[in-house]
């Protein structure tokens, strides 16, 4: 298994709106993950899957993590633990619908906030 190297855990940076992260969930096979580009809605993230992605069906009122990608040459990560939740496309405001990967038409998609549980200070 290759390491992510060192994660530092602490709350998601005031100024920032948005950027990649891997999301973390389980499933009755175990632990997985998947890439998203997030937008930073208050105190949540909200990011947009595919009807077809797995984590649609089993991230929805469970707990996640969130690893935030770092600007280019810091070696840490943030990492953010929270619980998902499933939202109508309609509670997205446009712009950050419009700062989420979209899908073409006809692919079913979920508008997924993740809800912050734990808040770690910055390091």
């Amino acid at each position: 298994m290759i390491s992510p190297g060192p994660v530092v855990e602490r709350a998601v940076a005031p100024g920032a709106t948005g950027g990649r992260a891997r999301l973390l969930y389980l499933t009755g096979r175990g632990r997985r993950s998947v890439v998203v580009d997030y937008h930073r809605l208050g105190e949540s993230l909200t990011v947009h899957l595919p009807e077809f992605n797995d984590a649609v069906r089993y991230v929805n009122g469970s707990p996640v993590i969130v690893e935030l990608e770092e600007p280019a040459g810091d070696p840490r990560s943030t990492r953010l633990r929270g619980r998902a939740e499933v939202v109508p496309a309609e509670a997205v405001p446009p712009a950050a619908a419009a700062s989420l990967e979209q899908w073409p038409t006809g692919v079913g998609s979920r508008y997924l906030q993740i809800i912050p549980q734990q808040r770690d200070r910055a390091v």
